[in-house]
């Protein structure tokens, strides 16, 4: 199967079999994040807090979305401000000694859930806790006066035109990226 090729076709989708009826590449698309990330693909818990890939075209109108109906935390809005290269959480960790792992772990999921992170690869080595590190860059996403409303509109539309039959509950749930 051509996942590059479906996911383009579809503009975002789920990694993994869901309950909620929205489309999914499978799992067995996992094995080519990394060459869905370098055509400018975003990797992330995007949708339900399950992996999820979202398109360079489509992922303006998603961040136009969150960002607009989302407040950063503070601890969020601190790790952003020291994104000027890739980094991983123990790079994050060794600038802000401060701040426990698991809220900056947390912190990392806030900001790549808004579309202003993108992961861009997995090391060859591991972390402390033996998992290969995840590296993130600081998203450049040009909203290019995006309006929230238009955009879930947009999203809306190409939802309904890949799957029919979906609850308007569902469908803002997952353009907001509601969990369960």
């Amino acid at each position: 199967m051509n996942y590059s090729a479906l996911l383009n076709q579809l503009g975002f989708a789920l990694l993994s079999d869901n309950d909620e009826g929205f489309f999914t590449l499978g799992l067995e698309a996992r094995t080519y994040i990394a060459s869905f990330v370098n055509t400018g693909a975003y990797y992330g818990k995007f949708f339900f807090g399950k992996a999820g890939l979202i398109t360079a075209e489509w992922a303006p109108h998603f961040a136009a979305i969150r960002q607009y109906t989302s407040l950063l935390s503070e601890q969020a809005t601190e790790i952003l401000q020291h994104f000027d290269k890739p980094m991983c959480i123990d790079d994050i960790s060794a600038l802000l000694p401060h701040r426990p792992r698991r809220i900056i772990s947390s912190a990392l999921q806030e900001l790549e859930f808004q579309l202003l992170i993108r992961y861009i690869s997995c090391s060859r080595g591991n972390n402390k806790q033996g998992w290969p590190q995840k590296y993130y860059v600081k998203s450049h996403i040009s909203l290019n006066q995006l309006r929230p409303r238009e955009s879930h509109a947009k999203i809306k539309a190409k939802i309904l035109s890949n799957r029919q039959g979906i609850s308007e509950i569902k469908i803002l749930s997952f353009i907001q990226g509601g969990l369960k």
